[in-house]
C-alpha cells in the first residue's frame, strides 16, 4: 500500500509499528517476542506479575473490566488478540519497579534513555512531542514524560516527572475514566507546581448560543432527552433516545458553573467547548452548530 505521507514530513501514532518491531525481535533472536521480553525485560526488573495478555492463562487476582451503559454497569468486551502494541497485564507494584529501573542503567543505557525521551523533529523543524514510545512535553515548565493506554473496560496512565523524581501510575478497570487528568491532579497534590492550570474562560459574545447550550444540558439532566427541533435535519434523522441517555448519565450532578473555554469555526460549522464544573471535578461538553444555529454534533470529553 502507498505511504500516507513522505517519511519525516508528518507524524501519526501507529500501533502497527510495534507489530513490526515484534516481528524484527523474533527474526533477529529466533524466538517468540513475548518470551524474549519476559526473559530480557520483565524478569531482570523483578516484574513477576507482568506478562503479555492472555485470556486463557489463569492469572491470580486478575481484574475484570467494566463499561457503563445506559442500563448500568456491564462486563466489557474482551479483546482476544495478543498485541505487541500493548494489552499487558501488570500491577502497580510491578510498574513501580519498572519506574525504578528507568532511573539506573541496569536495562537501558543513559544514551538509550536520552534517545527515548527526546521528542523527534520533522524535516521542517516542528516538534512531534513523541520519542520512542513516550510522549514528551512539559507541565508548568516541568519535564513531563508519559503515556496512557486503553482496551475495553480498562484505562491506564504512566506519568513521569523525572527532574522532580515523581511518578504517578493509574490503573483502572473502568473504560470511561479520564486517567490522564486523575494522574495530573494526583501529581499536583504532591507538588502544587505540577497542578494543571485551569482553562481560561472566553468572553461570551454569543449569549443566544450559550442559552441553547444550557437548555440542551437541562433537558439531558431533567429528562434524559434532546429536543429534536434544536438539531440539524441530518442529525435529527439519526437521533435515538439511547444516545441522549448515554450522554445524560455522565453529566448528572449539580453543576456549579458552565464556562465557554474554546470556540472554533470551519466550513460554516462552529465548535464550542463548554466546561461543566462540579466543584470536585469537571466535564467538557463539545457541541457544534451549523449556519442555521442548529446543533449538528455533540459529545463529552470527561
Amino acid at each position: 500500500m502507498p505511504l500516507d505521507f513522505t517519511p519525516v514530513t508528518q507524524w501519526e501514532y501507529s500501533n502497527m509499528n510495534y507489530y513490526v518491531l515484534a516481528a524484527i525481535i523474533g527474526k533477529v533472536t529466533g524466538t517468540n517476542w513475548a518470551g524474549w521480553i519476559s526473559k530480557h525485560i520483565f524478569d531482570p526488573a523483578g516484574m513477576s506479575q507482568t506478562l503479555t495478555c492472555s485470556m486463557t492463562d489463569l492469572v491470580p487476582n486478575r481484574a475484570g473490566g467494566y463499561e457503563r451503559k445506559s442500563a448500568g454497569w456491564e462486563n466489557a468486551q474482551i479483546w482476544l488478540a495478543l498485541r505487541p502494541s500493548g494489552a499487558f497485564l501488570s500491577s502497580i507494584t510491578n510498574l513501580t519497579k519498572w519506574d525504578g529501573i528507568l532511573y539506573n542503567d541496569k536495562l537501558l543505557t543513559t544514551v538509550s534513555k536520552k534517545q527515548m525521551w527526546t521528542a523527534m523533529k520533522l524535516n521542517d523543524g516542528k516538534n512531534t512531542h513523541y520519542g520512542f514510545g513516550w510522549f514528551i512535553d512539559s507541565v508548568n515548565n516541568h519535564l513531563h514524560v508519559h503515556h496512557s493506554g486503553f482496551v475495553p473496560g480498562f484505562r491506564s496512565d504512566f506519568e513521569r516527572f523525572p527532574d522532580d523524581k515523581l511518578t504517578v501510575i493509574v490503573l483502572t478497570n473502568v473504560g470511561s475514566v479520564n486517567v490522564e487528568r486523575m494522574a495530573q491532579n494526583i501529581a499536583g497534590f504532591f507538588m502544587p507546581a505540577l497542578k494543571p492550570l485551569p482553562a481560561k474562560a472566553l468572553p461570551d459574545k454569543e449569549p443566544g448560543i450559550t442559552a441553547r447550550v444550557k437548555n440542551f444540558i437541562n433537558g439531558l439532566q431533567q429528562h434524559s432527552s434532546i429536543d429534536t427541533s434544536t438539531l440539524s435535519g441530518e442529525l435529527a434523522k439519526l437521533y435515538k433516545k439511547d444516545q441522549a441517555q448515554g450522554l445524560a448519565d455522565p453529566i448528572r450532578g449539580k453543576i456549579y458553573s458552565i464556562k465557554l473555554i474554546e470556540r472554533r469555526e470551519k466550513n460554516g460549522r462552529r465548535t464550542y467547548r463548554y466546561r461543566l464544573d462540579y466543584g470536585y471535578d469537571y466535564i467538557d461538553l463539545i457541541i457544534q452548530f451549523d449556519s442555521q444555529n442548529k446543533i449538528s454534533g455533540f459529545g463529552i470529553n470527561d
